[in-house]
């Protein structure tokens, strides 16, 4: 599962048969992307009971959406992530991303590493 749409989701489609990306942005969104508008109230995706079900489901979580700048990324229900997933935060170099990032592993009690890439810092909570 993938929150935010773009080139990456052409990435992991090459390597993995069963990606589901959540992204708000019709223009951003590739191939069978599942598009979510984005909640006034909260800033996150608008997701649905179905949707629920297919993250709980999910081996891996890439939270790299909604864009940091709708703020919406921050409110992100923690609870809805499943327990047994490996989960990627991206942009971790934003003390927002980061901050994010600690809190899931806190709340799942799991460990958090941060990979230093060439532009980001991105979060692994296994």
């Amino acid at each position: 599962v993938e929150f935010g749409s773009g080139s990456s989701t052409d990435i992991l489609r090459s390597v993995c048969d069963n990606v589901t990306s959540f992204e708000h942005n019709p223009e951003w969104a590739k191939g069978e992307t599942l598009l979510r508008k984005i909640d006034p109230k909260t800033g996150w995706y608008s997701i649905t009971a179905k949707d629920k079900k297919i993250i709980k489901g999910a081996g891996v979580v890439i939270i790299d959406g909604p864009i940091g700048s709708t703020g919406g990324r921050y409110n992100l229900p923690i609870g809805i992530l499943p327990k047994n997933a490996i989960i990627f935060v991206d942009d971790c170099h934003r003390s927002q991303d980061k901050f994010m990032a600690r809190a899931i592993a806190e709340h799942q009690g799991r460990k958090i590493e941060f990979v230093k890439g060439v532009e980001k810092l991105i979060a692994i909570i296994k």
